[in-house]
């Protein structure tokens, strides 16, 4: 919630910003933990205002799409999610899967959601049968979209990811748009530092501490 306040945050200033541009005013800008995680709801808030439903504990499972946000293991032990958003996905859902998508219980989307465990069960044994790299190549083909559940370590070995890196010679770290440069691609910022890397200098250069004090502060242990 805490990286969710500040994205709501970044795009009231960018709004102030503009209004500024516009007509000359500023605006006090204001925006809590609180505001930020309600007004993220979304889909869960919508059915509870609308249409009085009480959301239920179902993981990563959309509330109102069906099969989407449910994960599925494949052949070798993958984990995979599935985004159907249309009646045509969940037909090339079923051709490549090999399921029955005439089944009168899963012709629409109203009838999935209401019968998304037996749906679910009905897509796990076919799963269960392909290997992943088979399976991601057929939903790439029929346009599904689809996400492969990784670990940290595989989340870094991705391609795309490779980009977002902060390098040196001992450290990693993730760079944001904050860090990019839009012309060039590269950062202007170091990676992380260790721990008290830069103290002498903040000390000595931003705060104006004479040296030699700075340098006892470090020997007395008061700082690192």
């Amino acid at each position: 919630m805490d990286i969710l306040a500040a994205h709501h945050l970044k795009e009231a200033i960018l709004l102030a910003l503009l209004r500024r541009n516009q007509t000359g005013d500023g605006d006090f800008l204001e925006v809590s933990l609180l505001q930020a995680a309600v007004s993220s709801l979304a889909n869960q808030a919508t059915n509870w205002l609308v249409a009085g439903v009480k959301p239920q504990k179902q993981g990563s499972a959309h509330p109102n799409i069906a099969p989407y946000g449910d994960i599925f293991r494949t052949l070798d032990g993958h984990e995979i999610l599935l985004a159907i958003g249309s009646d045509r996905q969940f037909n090339s859902l079923c051709e490549i899967l090999s399921l029955d998508g005439a089944n009168e219980m899963f012709q629409t989307n109203v009838l999935r959601v209401k019968n998304r465990p037996a749906l679910n069960q009905l897509i796990s044994q076919s799963t269960g049968l392909l290997l992943l790299n088979t399976l991601v190549f057929k939903l790439q083909a029929a346009n599904i979209p689809y996400g492969i559940i990784k670990n940290m370590e595989k989340v870094f070995e991705t391609p795309e990811v490779e980009s977002l890196l902060l390098r040196s010679d001992d450290r990693t770290g993730v760079r944001t748009y904050l860090g990019n440069s839009f012309r060039d691609g590269r950062s202007h910022f170091p990676p992380p530092p260790h721990l008290g890397e830069h103290s002498k200098e903040i000390l000595i250069q931003s705060l104006a501490i004479p040296a030699q004090e700075v340098n006892s502060l470090i020997e007395s242990g008061i700082i690192i």
